[in-house]
């Protein structure tokens, strides 16, 4: 029988991903596998299948719960949440090795994700539980959401977008358009643009693919949408939407923007208020103006196909987006 510890884990970890998945920026469908305390699948990009086990009263099943996740063919993500000791850490260091020593069994570890929890954890004090939600929150948005789903997108890769200079909105036009319908033909590129400096395009190009946020064909000026460009456009896209509907951020993007390393800052509804200081200083309200002037300067609204009484900042059809465009199909974030 599961303790009230081992109870609360599996739902705070459900919960928690509820809550990410009303950010609109990734989907959560729950999966009827039995074998686990918890399964479900993660969209965006790629659907990605998850299933997790909480040990928490029998050190002893460590093996067993680790042999459960490591051999279900299906998952993507396999998450471990453990009570914390050197005993488990030690026995948990020998089960990795005796996997990583077999060529057969080495790739069975992709997609493990061990979330280590402190072992006095009382799950009927209420300041604990509010501690737990939060420590489960920042883990699965650092661990499992920016460093797998998102690509592993980092503070330093949403810092250089943000401080990319050049003409105001110019940035976001290269990238809406390289993750609609990519780069093959510079003229055509230019022509879809509305935008014939050539050189600015270029600096922007430089910036995308030097930071990942699009993939380039070596030795060629092609792109094609990667999955961090995508998570930059669609993160921007959900704070456009909370900055034009809503009177504060919501909990679940500072989580988001926290874990990054760029924490949001006090909400303001008018950005021409704000001194042009604090506005080219603080990346989100650059990154907003940039957004702001792609509509009003290439005619681009970045929410344009955006419901938005229900909306969605994401897209599970990646590969259909790829077979349209001339970039390339990099997809090397899996693990």
């Amino acid at each position: 029988m599961a303790t009230p510890e081992h109870q609360f884990i599996a739902e705070s970890f459900d919960q928690c991903l509820q809550d990410f998945s009303a950010t609109a920026l990734i989907g959560m469908t729950e999966s009827q596998r039995r074998t686990f305390d918890y399964s479900c699948i993660l969209k965006r990009d790629l659907s990605r299948p998850l299933v997790a086990q909480v040990l928490w009263a029998h050190s002893e099943g460590l093996e067993k719960d680790m042999r459960t996740l490591l051999h279900d063919s299906d998952a993507v993500l396999k998450v471990l949440f453990v009570k914390d000791s050197a005993n488990t850490r030690t026995r948990l260091d020998e089960i990795i090795q005796s996997y990583r020593s077999k060529d057969v069994l080495r790739p069975l570890l992709q997609g493990l994700r061990p979330i280590f929890l402190p072992p006095d954890f009382d799950a009927d004090k209420d300041r604990e539980q509010q501690w737990m939600n939060r420590y489960i929150a920042e883990k699965v948005a650092d661990d499992i959401l920016f460093n797998v789903v998102f690509g592993r997108f980092t503070m330093s890769d949403f810092l250089a977008f943000s401080h990319h200079g050049g003409i105001f909105g110019l940035k976001y036009a290269i990238l809406h358009e390289i993750t609609t319908n990519g780069l093959g033909h510079m003229p055509t590129f230019k022509k879809r643009l509305g935008y014939s400096t050539t050189g600015s395009i270029r600096e922007a190009l430089i910036m995308l693919s030097v930071t990942g946020l699009s993939d380039k064909i070596p030795g060629s000026n092609i792109h094609g949408a990667s999955i961090k460009g995508r998570l930059m456009l669609d993160l921007t896209r959900r704070l456009l939407y909370e900055w034009g509907t809503c009177n504060s951020w919501t909990d679940e993007l500072k989580v988001l923007f926290s874990c990054l390393g760029v924490p949001l800052p006090e909400f303001a509804s008018d950005l021409d208020s704000l001194p042009q200081a604090t506005l080219l200083a603080n990346p989100i309200w650059l990154n907003l103006y940039h957004a702001m002037y792609c509509e009003q300067t290439f005619g681009r609204s970045l929410l344009a196909d955006v419901d938005m009484e229900q909306p969605r900042f994401y897209t599970e059809d990646f590969l259909d987006v790829l077979a349209r465009q001339s970039g390339p199909p990099v997809i090397d974030n899996l693990d």
